[in-house]
């Protein structure tokens, strides 16, 4: 800490000198021993110093106890919703950001960028979409043109089924910029209309929904799923088939025995 800061910290009283050494660690929160470290005095002096001052919380999540003032905490969730809004105003295409981009904007732990996401979900502030974050009052508006575009894409993705393009295919056939297309491309996903799995393979939810229906249907009356099954039933190749398979692994739909599938009851 620097020198000035400690200068004020000693002239103040007590209950103000805890307040500013709180606070001054922002998004870093001090734990209990780290303060028993910093000010040399004991767990129960420091409990009774604490409940004597109301702008002072301690801060419970998983395993993890820190010890904070009300406004710094107030700060830490208006910086995360400031960075959200501004991040939504650079990309209108995109659901939110991810945890770690916010957590480097804040320069604070994982354990205390956990606890802030769960608190500001839990009053509204920010919504969760798979792993993305973003503010409550975001929504993701496509023009004519994109929606267009969207919907001639998914057509052709939902018609060549589990045999489908890459992206740099479907620019190909559709003439489409590719990057505007993977932005079209990943509204699509974020809004349920398309599944990608390994990062390339796309397929429509409405193929994927007609395919579990199938495999689930061959399980009435079969114990195992084997590949050649598989690739059978999706009418596909083993190169998109074991993606595939692996997803409905992980999905818990089915669960590997050997060379094959069993379905998960």
């Amino acid at each position: 800490m620097a020198r000035d800061k400690l200068q004020t910290l000693y002239e103040s009283p007590k209950s103000l000198q805890l307040i500013q050494l709180v606070e001054q660690e922002a998004a870093n929160p001090m734990t209990k021993r780290q303060l028993q470290v910093r000010l040399g005095l004991s767990e129960k002096q420091i409990e009774k110093w604490i409940l004597s001052e109301e702008k002072l919380f301690w801060l419970s999540y998983n395993k993890s106890k820190w010890l904070l003032t009300l406004d710094q905490w107030s700060k830490l969730k208006e910086q995360v919703q400031r960075y959200l809004k501004q991040f939504h105003k650079q990309n209108p295409l995109k659901s939110g950001a991810q945890k770690e981009e916010i957590r480097q904007h804040l320069k604070c732990g994982d354990p205390l960028m956990d606890a802030l996401l769960h608190s500001m979900q839990e009053e509204e502030m920010v919504t969760r979409k798979g792993k993305a974050w973003l503010d409550s009052s975001f929504s993701i508006t496509l023009s004519s043109e994109d929606q267009n575009m969207q919907g001639h894409v998914l057509k052709t993705l939902n018609e060549e089924g589990f045999t489908s393009s890459s992206l740099d295919q479907l620019a190909s056939k559709s003439g489409y910029n590719k990057d505007k297309l993977m932005r079209i491309l990943n509204v699509a996903e974020q809004e349920g209309k398309l599944l990608r799995i390994d990062g390339n393979l796309m397929f429509t939810q409405k193929n994927f929904i007609d395919l579990k229906n199938k495999v689930v249907q061959h399980f009435e009356s079969n114990e195992i799923l084997s590949v050649p099954q598989f690739k059978e039933l999706a009418k596909t190749s083993r190169k998109y088939a074991v993606p595939l398979l692996e997803y409905f692994d992980k999905q818990k739909i089915t669960y590997r025995d050997g060379n094959s599938r069993k379905f998960v009851k």
